[in-house]
């Protein structure tokens, strides 16, 4: 079963998903009121209870985005009490929508 985490803003993006149990990232998506001008990434990135596990799955420039939709080839499993942290700074206080769709059993 598809699960949703939603958040939206005017400011830092800074989300993690952490359902508490082993779960798969399926896909993220962002949506921007008007596109940037400043080059600021947003960065998924894995976030493991020992952080030697820790890596960047997803780096994109904003830059002139509007609309992000990732969907990893595969789906990405994590064990449970690890997460996702979806980040950006967002200088131009763009107002987001950023959703992530995972499965797990929660």
């Amino acid at each position: 079963m598809y699960r949703y985490q939603r958040e939206t803003g005017a400011a830092t993006l800074d989300m993690l998903v952490s359902p508490g149990v082993a779960f798969s990232v399926e896909s993220l998506r962002v949506h921007l009121s008007a596109a940037p001008a400043t080059v600021e990434n947003l960065v998924v990135s894995a976030v493991s209870p020992g952080t030697v596990y820790n890596v960047v799955l997803l780096e994109q420039a904003m830059a002139a985005v509007t609309d992000l939709h990732w969907q990893p080839a595969r789906p990405i499993p994590f064990v449970a009490g690890s997460g996702v942290r979806v980040a950006w700074s967002n200088a131009a206080t763009r107002t987001y929508g950023c959703e992530v769709v995972f499965t797990g059993n929660a």
